[in-house]
């Protein structure tokens, strides 16, 4: 009996199989599609290019008071009867606005150091690898003048 239920089982799927078989015809092509999951490679190099980049980012985002934002939620921006504060006046706090202007600073040095470092790996191109040695040192001064301003001007 039980090779019975199993021959019928087996007649039942066959005839659901024939049922959702397409119909095929001489004259008819099927279209070729090639439908594979898409993933994500990454070549080695480019592997370590992406995590060199997130490695810095976050150590930027870190020195430049992440931290401190997170932990002790301060205000977005600061207000005086005169208007807007872009700095906290005390040192040993911060805006969020300070967070995120310290934050662009510091990508510029870190832009221009990068620059400068580049320029030596061009010898035969004087005139760029001057021009990257002099765009690399002005970013590199203009952050560290606008961050002893930035905190000059707290007390």
């Amino acid at each position: 009996m039980s090779t019975k239920k199993a021959s019928n089982k087996s007649s039942k799927s066959d005839e659901i199989y024939e049922e959702a078989r397409p119909v095929r015809e001489p004259f008819v092509r099927l279209p070729l599609i090639d439908m594979e999951i898409p993933q994500l490679r990454f070549d080695r190099s480019e592997l370590v290019w992406y995590l060199f980049l997130i490695t810095v980012v976050g150590a930027l985002a870190l020195m430049s008071g992440l931290l401190y934002v997170l932990s002790e939620s301060p205000l977005p921006i600061g207000t005086t009867q005169r208007g807007f504060l872009l700095t906290h006046p005390v040192k040993n706090g911060e805006f969020v606005i300070e967070f995120f202007i310290v934050f662009t600073i510091f990508t510029l040095g870190s832009i221009g150091i990068f620059l400068f470092r580049y320029a030596a790996t061009i010898p035969y191109n004087l005139q760029r690898a001057t021009f990257l040695e002099l765009l690399g040192g002005f970013l590199i001064l203009a952050a560290i003048v606008m961050l002893t301003l930035m905190l000059n001007g707290k007390r």
